[in-house]
């Protein structure tokens, strides 16, 4: 006789952790995707439908960023039983990786509608017990999550493949906003295929020497017409797209990290540019008290190194610093605005500018404003549009309303005023009567190339 029980116990132990994610106890991907392949090969001998959902919960970084690992296992321990209490019968739940969540609804019944349906409410539901409220280390957290969908069969055969598709649908659903469900569509692979494509050769970019960017130059002119800054705005000049849009580009340069490598790009060439106007005779007339507005993300402000580049910048490529204004948006200040006031005070004490963009746009910007070390809002184009719609229209009587208290109220504070997206007389005139001192739109001119904006300020001169 021999006592084997120690042997069963370590095999129960690695079936376990074969199977099961430890931290929940819920199966894990590899058991998913097994049971995946089970269920594509019932499919097969029977007419059945199936759904697999992918669940990702929104935010949870700054879970563990602001209140440490643990307290995001604990999250995770409770969204796993609250789904697991929904779960019935015939249907999978699983845990495939750090805060994502998938379900295998088996036996769905009726035609591809009826079952896409009852996969729909399902899915809901289990969004619906995230949203609940949550305790964590005394602090009430109110999280969501996005969920996507693929139904089986499709033309996917291989189960690795379906659970990619479910993903890629969830993030489309994590990009529209709280709590939605997305169906997975080839046009969505299509879409993710092209954005990594996108992101990989715009990494290529920005490696290359030199880079396939540029900078076009769009004026800011004062309440008399007369030039006093530029805004420098990023194109990539890409091989097989042609002239990308920032529109295009951006996002996925944000959403991959490059956004940083990109944006000290824009800095060297909007600081490079602007020195060498200001030393070019044919330039200096209108050069010379230019200012240089460029964009600065969130993520490029928060480099540890942030402030020690700018300084570098303005000392080695020899412009004044006063010349140079960094537009940043209420994002970079929500994360930590002790933080964020201790770089602008250290910028400003140089002679930095600070622009605030898109100002009214956000939730916050009247409780930080009196705090900031700014020089100018910029209204956003969206109540500039239809600032000139007849008063009795009620459509224009709102945003222009708006934009005078907004004036009235920079100038309480001694700052300047800044209306983006003028396109015409009538909306000039009605922001020249709120008091609005600088103008930014087509109206003026649509952003130049170098050469063409060179032209363009000459001739205004």
């Amino acid at each position: 006789m021999r006592d084997i029980r120690t042997r069963l116990a370590a095999e129960a132990e690695i079936r376990q952790l074969a199977h099961f994610d430890a931290l929940t106890g819920l199966s894990n991907r590899r058991s998913l995707l097994e049971q995946v392949v089970q269920e594509l090969a019932a499919a097969d001998l029977q007419p059945r439908r199936a759904a697999l959902a992918t669940i990702n919960i929104n935010a949870f970084q700054s879970v563990n960023d602001s209140l440490g690992m643990a307290a995001g296992d604990t999250v995770l321990r409770t969204m796993a039983r609250r789904l697991s209490a929904l779960q019935s019968q015939g249907q999978r739940l699983a845990r495939v990786d750090g805060d994502t969540f998938a379900l295998l609804l088996c036996d769905l019944q009726g035609d591809l509608n009826q079952a896409s349906a009852e996969a729909a409410r399902t899915i809901e539901r289990l969004l619906a017990a995230i949203a609940e409220p949550l305790e964590v280390q005394g602090q009430v957290l109110h999280l969501s999550a996005g969920a996507g969908v693929v139904m089986i069969p499709n033309d996917s055969r291989d189960a690795p493949e379906l659970l990619r598709e479910a993903e890629t649908a969830m993030h489309r659903a994590k990009d529209a906003g709280d709590s939605r469900v997305y169906f997975f569509a080839h046009a969505l692979q299509e879409a993710a295929s092209e954005r990594l494509a996108l992101r990989s050769d715009l990494r290529r970019a920005l490696e290359a020497k030199p880079a396939p960017l540029l900078l076009h130059y769009q004026p800011q002119v004062d309440s008399q017409g007369r030039l006093a800054g530029v805004e420098a705005l990023v194109r990539w000049q890409d091989p097989r797209r042609g002239l990308v849009s920032p529109v295009h580009f951006i996002p996925e340069a944000e959403a991959s990290g490059l956004i940083v490598p990109l944006g000290n790009w824009v800095l060297e060439e909007a600081a490079t540019t602007l020195h060498r106007w200001q030393n070019d005779p044919a330039c200096a007339p209108w050069a010379t008290k230019l200012t240089m507005a460029v964009n600065v993300s969130a993520r490029q402000f928060r480099e540890a190194d942030f402030i020690g580049r700018i300084e570098s910048l303005i000392a080695r490529v020899g412009i004044d610093a006063f010349s140079l204004e960094l537009e940043l948006t209420e994002s970079v200040l929500v994360d930590d605005l002790e933080a964020t006031l201790e770089k602008m005070a250290q910028l400003r004490s140089h002679g930095v500018r600070f622009a605030l963009d898109d100002f009214g746009t956000g939730y916050s910007s009247l409780a930080y404003l009196k705090r900031l070390p700014i020089d100018v809002l910029k209204i956003d184009r969206s109540f500039t549009m239809d600032i000139d719609a007849p008063e009795h229209s009620g459509q224009g009587k709102r945003p222009a309303v708006l934009i005078d208290a907004i004036v009235a109220m920079a100038h309480q504070l001694d700052l300047r005023v800044l209306a983006e997206g003028v396109e015409t007389l009538a909306q000039q005139e009605r922001l020249l009567r709120s008091g609005c001192d600088l103008f930014q739109g087509y109206r003026f001119s649509r952003p130049l190339p170098e050469a063409e904006f060179r032209a363009w300020a000459a001739a205004q001169q």
